[in-house]
């Protein structure tokens, strides 16, 4: 294993906490509802505009008539203008609210945009940490490592720390969906996830443990 004590990866075992949760409301994110169909992205920004600054407009269009389905989302700046627009669009007789970010926008607003560490699984079994290392060669690696269960064997994922952003990113896109010699599938190459993801996806896993034994308790005594 190559590895600089000075440079570290993230702990796995980070513990839950409890300010995530699966699906989150936000405040400055507008639901709206009763919109016409000929409405898309552009007429729904400039109907929305005169409350604030938008950051954001979406109108869901039906993929088989090319018209809107009649709601759409827009994301203000701040939520001051977010309520007031709230207001008004109630006031011109639109359905509208605070939206929910789904599990997986919460999880991608959550990167982190500046780490270096890459996150490889499908390796083939075989490999050891030397044959890791000559995957990102000519790059500078600061640290790598391969997981191993109890046994000793290969789990065929790695995790490597590249000395630059870019270097990494081209690491992605090299490997991403390739089958290495020796290898099964198709590798799965990303960023690693940052503290803050590992901790929602920790929370998500802990209330779904939670509701899986709430279920067995019930169906025990039924």
């Amino acid at each position: 294993m190559h590895y600089n004590k000075n440079h570290h990866f993230n702990n796995p075992n980070s513990r839950f906490n409890d300010n995530f949760n699966k699906n989150k409301q936000t405040t400055n994110n507008l639901y709206i509802k009763g919109l016409k169909p000929e409405i898309n992205d552009e007429s729904l920004q400039e109907l929305c505009k005169q409350w604030g600054t938008i950051k954001s407009s979406k109108a869901i269009i039906d993929n088989k008539t090319n018209e809107c389905k009649g709601y759409g989302f827009v994301m203000y700046e701040t939520e001051e203008q977010a309520k007031l627009a709230m207001s008004e669009l109630n006031k011109l007789d639109y359905q509208v609210s605070f939206a929910k970010e789904s599990f997986s926008t919460r999880l991608k607003n959550l990167q982190d945009n500046v780490s270096t560490n890459v996150y490889m699984s499908n390796l083939p079994l075989t490999m050891d940490e030397k044959q890791f290392l000559e995957l990102f060669k000519p790059f500078k690696v600061v640290s790598s490592i391969i997981l191993y269960n109890e046994t000793g064997a290969s789990r065929g994922i790695g995790l490597v720390k590249l000395e630059n952003r870019e270097d990494a990113q081209t690491i992605i896109d090299k490997y991403n969906n390739q089958i290495l010699p020796g290898g099964r599938n198709p590798l799965q190459v990303r960023f690693a996830d940052s503290e803050a993801q590992k901790r929602l996806k920790g929370q998500a896993i802990h209330r779904k443990n939670y509701h899986n034994v709430k279920l067995f308790k019930y169906y025990l005594f039924i």
